[in-house]
């Protein structure tokens, strides 16, 4: 009896954002993808698997974002609804903070990871998204009332290990043990604001979005986002004024 030939079809290159979720092909086949973003060779079965990046492959590559995150702000009201990125598949894990002067509570279906209240409290929370998710089209999150809430979403490709967090309310400074975030992370941050119309600063962070208002109640907030490399290592520290905050940071790596 012969063993049936091991076919690899070459599905060529392009940003790992692109690369077909689940390739067609042939039994007892594989399909390979070259990410020009990460620099990462991957390889299909029944699943992507990451070779790593370089010659000699092994390189451990940061989590990619899918599609464009939401980012949310309002003193009327109680829901945000996000729509998922178009090319979002069930696997996909979509990532939620949001804080208030109401504190929110964790949303149905969604697991969560840390929540701290004050005089503004807020959660950090996830989920695997779902067939019935992807058919829907969006995701949602609430506080408890109308009063300075801001919310950030985000959804990276497949399944995510959190490797450290925490969250803090009405302190000057929210750090992460450097030691505990290294090369191949992705850092995330978050702060919302109920009383000055100062942006905080997150250290290193490359922007997602932020809000400024100076109207009472004063929603502001800041939602960035960064792959961790050999040149930001000491990523993740929040540097906030004072006053009434909510701050979260998030360490990501891959399963």
């Amino acid at each position: 009896m012969s063993a049936s030939p091991l076919i690899t079809t070459y599905l060529g290159s392009g940003l790992l954002a692109s690369r077909p979720a689940t390739p067609s092909i042939p039994t007892n086949g594989l399909a390979v993808w070259r990410s020009t973003d990460t620099g990462t060779t991957s390889v299909y079965d029944t699943a992507w698997h990451d070779l790593g990046s370089g010659g000699g492959g092994g390189g451990n590559t940061p989590p990619s974002v899918r599609g464009t995150p939401g980012f949310f702000y309002s003193s009327t009201l109680t829901t945000f609804t996000y729509t998922l990125p178009g090319t979002a598949v069930a696997g996909d894990t979509v990532f939620v903070f949001i804080a208030g002067g109401y504190g929110p509570s964790t949303p149905s279906g969604w697991i969560l990871v840390e929540s701290s209240g004050g005089t503004m409290a807020g959660l950090v929370a996830y989920k695997i998204l779902t067939s019935g998710d992807i058919t829907t089209g969006s995701v949602s999150a609430s506080t408890g009332g109308a009063y300075a809430s801001v919310a950030g979403f985000i959804v990276f490709i497949g399944s995510i290990t959190i490797r450290g967090h925490a969250t803090n309310q009405s302190t000057n400074t929210l750090c992460l043990n450097s030691n505990n975030v290294q090369q191949g992370d992705y850092v995330l941050g978050f702060v919302a604001t109920r009383d000055t119309n100062v942006v905080p600063g997150i250290d290193q962070g490359l922007l997602i979005a932020q809000s400024t208002s100076g109207t009472d109640p004063r929603t502001n907030g800041i939602f960035t986002g960064s792959p961790v490399n050999s040149t930001n290592g000491g990523l993740g520290s929040i540097i906030q004024g004072s006053g009434s905050w909510w701050s979260g940071l998030l360490v990501l790596n891959h399963l």
